[in-house]
């Protein structure tokens, strides 16, 4: 249904729904809301309703009268804004009360049946309270929303802003009469572990878990500087040097210990190594089931069990990836403290193998 030009009401304001009463207030608002009022009622008769519903809009701002009420309901209904209009109507109805004259009430109720054929409905949920809603851009509330949000027929655009500053968003189909529910998670601070207050940094600059996984290489080994011997002062028991036989026996044990000290650092090298692969790849895996998530929370409809799932298995290559990275650390560190432990020069002075090697 079309709303003439007629049908807005230009008529001079009487009794309480005045707008402005000579010689009773000299508020400068009251005046400015009545040259916007009056403003917006020629904008209307001149066939420009938007411009019309600006003025109406700025009039009520300053003074809130019920008469505007119903000059902004009839004009939003000839701009096809039918959720706005019902939400005009339904306030002027409540607000007016018994001053309503009987043809008028009858001609806003006859329209309010049109409009509501007209609109679905937008239950939207989300867990976090406080949160800021808005469709197409207006402002609908904070979260949690008591009752379901009247909107034009079609595709809306529904964003939530959490009180963190974290957005997410969703495009949803309208149809008239019926009421959809929308449900927003809140998983990206969970997800990104992004601290309170932090605004969310673009895609193309989030680090790689799989390169935060990857160990930096160890530093060389540095040879300790040789310590001088102290003199042996202690009487030695014999005289006799060793035999060959016993020279050959510390010769086999010197060897073994040698060998021993080379092969304990490459062990741990391999074993960082192989830490480090699998944090690397449980990293890559938990980043891609992060992405999923993400991607699977942008679209709707979705259901609950199937973004608990991802990001359940987030969860799960995370732990891993934080495990496999922490036992690299490890036994990095173990790998480094052995390589220099068995670096030549640091086995000097071991006892009975110099002095054994100067008496032969």
């Amino acid at each position: 249904m079309g709303c003439s030009a007629a049908r807005a009401d230009d008529s001079a304001p009487t009794g309480d729904d005045a707008i402005l009463e000579p010689g009773k207030n000299d508020d400068p608002r009251i005046f400015e809301a009545q040259a916007r009022f009056k403003l917006g009622i020629q904008l209307y008769s001149q066939g420009d309703p938007n411009g019309a519903l600006a003025e109406l809009r700025r009039a009520y701002a300053l003074v809130p009268r019920n008469r505007i009420l119903f000059n902004l309901g009839e004009v939003a209904y000839q701009c096809n804004d039918h959720a706005a209009a019902m939400g005009y109507l339904t306030r002027y109805l409540a607000e007016g009360g018994a001053k309503i004259p009987e043809a008028r009430r009858r001609e806003v109720t006859r329209d309010l049946r049109e409009l509501r054929a007209r609109v679905g409905y937008l239950s939207i949920e989300h867990p976090e309270p406080g949160s800021r809603v808005t469709v197409d851009e207006l402002d609908v509330g904070t979260t949690p929303l008591l009752t379901p949000v009247a909107a034009n027929a079609g595709k809306r655009r529904i964003e939530i802003v959490s009180r963190s500053g974290e957005r997410q968003t969703r495009t949803v189909d309208v149809e008239p009469g019926v009421t959809a529910t929308v449900s927003f998670a809140a998983l990206v601070r969970r997800i990104l572990r992004t601290p309170p207050g932090v605004p969310l940094p673009a895609a193309a600059d989030r680090p790689n878990r799989a390169e935060l996984a990857m160990p930096s290489p160890p530093a060389a080994p540095t040879s300790p500087a040789p310590v001088a011997k102290a003199p042996d002062l202690a009487p030695r028991a014999s005289t006799e040097p060793p035999s060959g036989r016993e020279l050959l026996a510390q010769d086999h044990a010197s060897t073994a210990h040698d060998r021993s000290d080379r092969m304990v650092p490459w062990v741990t090298w391999t074993l960082a190594a192989v830490a480090a692969g699998g944090a690397a790849v449980t990293g890559g895996l938990a980043w891609s089931a992060s992405r999923a998530l993400r991607e699977q929370a942008g679209n709707y409809p979705i259901s609950a069990s199937d973004l608990r799932a991802t990001h359940d298995r987030e969860r799960s290559y995370a732990l891993a990836s934080d495990g496999f990275l922490a036992g690299a650390v490890v036994l990095s560190a173990l790998a480094v403290y052995f390589t220099v432990r068995g670096a030549p020069g640091s086995h000097e002075g071991r006892p009975g193998q110099l002095e054994a090697r100067a008496d032969w």
